[in-house]
């Protein structure tokens, strides 16, 4: 992208770590209800 190859990496290895995090949230909440 715009940004530098590195710069541009970590915020995409961030981005995913962020989603995957929401949805081990959501997950928990889930299995919370039942």
């Amino acid at each position: 992208g715009l940004v530098t190859g590195r710069s541009e990496k970590s915020l995409r290895y961030a981005a995913s770590g962020a989603l995957k995090l929401a949805q081990e949230m959501e997950d928990a909440i889930d299995s919370a209800k039942d």
